[in-house]
């Protein structure tokens, strides 16, 4: 029997797949794995193929899917969204991201961001217990709403109906089985985006109003296409924002002296959110298709062969990270792939770190206490390292 099975949902609420990815790195670093649907698939578990596969989207190409679900079953959106093509219609789609939701827009709305997340901790700071999973669900939203062009009506929404499509086998996001769940969960987002269409479309200076500028190709987007890029951002920035956020600080409940450290020396926060995204790697896994005939990290791939890169693995790997499973706010460099590498790095990744950074600001600010106040369950999902409850007693 296999140490790890890719296809288990439940290797996060087992204790995780560490040692599995440890063991494998050294002495299966890569292996071919069968999807539940029948189709075979290379897992690469070590840094530098995973590197080689993120950076070369000529030779691994995202247009079938990023997602290990996709495997065998590629994604209706391929192509379409940005996440899912490449270049040169992903270097089109790109560029009004990046001016919409990228450094200097996330620059032009910190003190927003800032007076928000006050606002948001506002009854966490006042003592008790709280699951954070709950308490802070709307923590990308944040940045994400304004910088897309989704009023706030609809944020929860988008973040719950974000989790379900990727852990639709979690006990907090069932309705129905897998595939009725992520469906219905989907319909639900694109409710919401849709809705959001009418007051952004003619705001250029929104994910939604940028997108409606755009020509791929010489031809204008239409407006399901503007909706699969929003609801590709959505998903993304949603699940893997909110989680390392949970995670950071149930790591941080654990280890007080860190704490009283980081508040102690504000400096070392933007370095404790690095950290804090390689420790979690909320995606654990980008997939791409091989284009041509190649071989990487000592097999031959065939052209349109599946490819599995286990970033979570790979930001572990031993010849990269000194100490890797050390949690250390002062790691540098720190060459993590939690947002990816190449062409397809996060187009959000600014947006992330200015959140965590002020979370981590305003809790130093208050002078709360906190610590664990029961086990945190961990998310049943293929695809998010993540979690579904994190209770956690706060001392004003």
């Amino acid at each position: 029997m296999s140490i790890f099975d890719p296809f288990d949902a439940t290797n996060s609420t087992k204790g995780g797949a560490h040692a599995a990815w440890r063991a494998l790195r050294r002495t299966e670093p890569v292996r071919k794995d069968v999807a539940p649907n029948g189709t075979e698939c290379w897992s690469f578990f070590r840094y530098a193929e995973c590197h080689t596969i993120l950076r070369d989207t000529a030779m691994f190409s995202s247009t079938s899917g990023a997602l290990l679900n996709c495997v065998g079953a590629p994604d209706p959106a391929g192509g379409q969204a940005l996440a899912l093509t490449d270049p040169p219609q992903h270097t089109a789609l790109r560029r009004p991201s990046a001016r919409a939701v990228g450094p200097g827009a996330v620059r032009a709305h910190e003190a927003e961001i800032r007076v928000r997340v006050r606002r948001l901790l506002r009854p966490i700071l006042a003592g008790g217990v709280h699951d954070l999973a709950t308490a802070l669900r709307q923590l990308p939203m944040i940045a994400a709403g304004p910088l897309l062009g989704i009023p706030e009506e609809h944020w929860d929404n988008t973040v719950v109906t974000a989790l379900a499509t990727l852990a639709p086998s979690d006990p907090s996001y069932q309705d129905g089985d897998e595939d009725e769940t992520v469906l219905r969960a989907s319909s639900r987002l694109f409710g919401s985006i849709r809705a959001s269409l009418a007051t952004s479309l003619s705001r250029p200076e929104t994910l939604i109003g940028a997108l409606s500028a755009t020509s791929v190709d010489g031809t204008a987007l239409t407006r399901r296409r503007i909706m699969l890029n929003v609801h590709s951002a959505l998903v993304g920035g949603n699940t893997a924002t909110l989680n390392v956020a949970l995670h950071l600080l149930l790591h941080l409940a654990r280890t007080p002296d860190l704490w009283r450290a980081v508040v102690d020396d504000r400096s070392v926060i933007a370095g404790l959110v690095d950290e804090a995204a390689r420790w979690t790697t909320p995606a654990q896994q980008l997939v791409r298709r091989a284009t041509a005939d190649v071989e990487l990290g000592g097999v031959r791939l065939r052209a349109g062969d599946w490819v599995v890169a286990w970033i979570a693995s790979a930001n572990r790997d031993e010849s990269v990270f000194s100490s890797p499973y050390r949690f250390d706010p002062r790691r540098a460099p720190n060459p993590h792939l939690a947002f990816g590498f190449g062409p397809h790095f996060c187009v959000g990744a600014a947006a992330s770190r200015t959140l965590l950074a002020a979370l981590v600001d305003e809790l130093a600010d208050s002078g709360v206490r906190f610590a664990l106040a029961g086990p945190p369950r961990h998310l049943v999902s293929t695809v998010v390292n993540g979690i579904a409850s994190l209770p956690i007693r706060f001392t004003p």
